[in-house]
């Protein structure tokens, strides 16, 4: 499976997220559980590297700590993953590193309700499972985005999701 391969990355992720349940949970814990992250790694670190005017001079500015470079990071493998779709969720990364340098810096319960929810969020995907990006996707699909790229993904899923079952009933066989 190649790391900068959409299909093959979208593939194994919907080869195990076939169920709309599923999908539903994550839509609402992939985000959850990365916002969370951001805000609970300040903890390690919070000191901010360096603040850049978000609208130029005397504007509120963009703090560049290790959470918003962890955010930006993940865009740009989005947009390597994917151009188009990559560049269309960056400011909605970026903006989730900005606003968790905002929260913890203005909230005294920062940490600890990003515990609370980072919790509460995992324990929903235990329930249905996921993976952020392509959550994403997965509205992009349902807005019309790409259809033939849907079909084709749609199709490896197929392909992977028979391949599993196959493999678990024979090993329901073997084991009967």
């Amino acid at each position: 499976m190649a790391i900068l391969s959409l299909e093959d990355q979208f593939t194994f992720y919907g080869s195990y997220h076939a169920n709309p349940i599923n999908i539903a949970i994550h839509l609402f814990g992939i985000p959850t559980i990365f916002f969370t992250s951001l805000v609970l790694g300040h903890s390690l670190h919070s000191t901010a590297f360096a603040a850049v005017p978000l609208f130029g001079a005397g504007s509120a500015p963009v703090e560049i700590t290790s959470s918003f470079i962890f955010a930006a990071l993940y865009a740009t493998y989005f947009i390597l993953l994917e151009p188009v779709a990559g560049c269309l969720y960056a400011p909605i990364l970026l903006a989730a590193g900005h606003f968790s340098n905002v929260y913890y810096d203005t909230s005294p319960t920062a940490t600890s309700t990003a515990g609370y929810f980072f919790v509460a969020a995992w324990i929903a995907q235990f329930i249905g499972h996921g993976v952020v990006f392509f959550a994403f996707l997965e509205i992009l699909f349902f807005l019309g985005y790409r259809p033939a790229l849907q079909r084709r993904l749609k199709n490896r899923i197929g392909v992977a999701v028979a391949e599993f079952r196959r493999k678990q009933a024979a090993e329901a066989r073997k084991g009967s």
